[in-house]
């Protein structure tokens, strides 16, 4: 069960990551531009992957993949933000809310996706032993 609510945290995690870059957008052409859409397709990636979770026929199954592959997609947004070009100005938008919220949503369900990794590993592993 605890699982799950992480899941679903990182779910609302990935759902905020994919909003926020139409919340303080930019207008179209600005430097910021790929920044954003490459947030919003990793949000979008982010919420796939933990739905999933909750379908009946992946409930059963106890991989950790799809933990690693939300742990990767965490990487992914905190560092586009500081891979793509972002506006000049640090008055924009982009500067002051865009970057910072990537950053915490992205270590939040980086930190999550590894304690349901671990969670998932320690099982696994106690499972074969019996």
């Amino acid at each position: 069960m605890k699982g799950k609510i992480l899941y679903l945290i990182i779910g609302l995690s990935g759902a905020m990551t994919a909003i926020i870059p139409f919340i303080n957008a930019c207008p179209s052409g600005m430097a910021c531009h790929t920044a954003k859409w490459a947030a919003t397709l990793v949000g979008a990636v982010i919420v796939i992957l933990s739905a999933l979770v909750f379908l009946p026929f992946i409930r059963k199954i106890k991989n950790p993949a799809i933990s690693v592959l939300l742990l990767i997609c965490g990487i992914e947004t905190v560092v586009f933000p500081r891979i793509f070009r972002l506006c000049g100005s640090m008055e924009m938008a982009c500067r002051y809310l865009f970057k910072p919220a990537l950053t915490i949503l992205g270590s939040v369900i980086i930190i999550l996706s590894l304690a349901v990794l671990i969670k998932q590993i320690v099982s696994n592993r106690r499972e074969q032993k019996f």
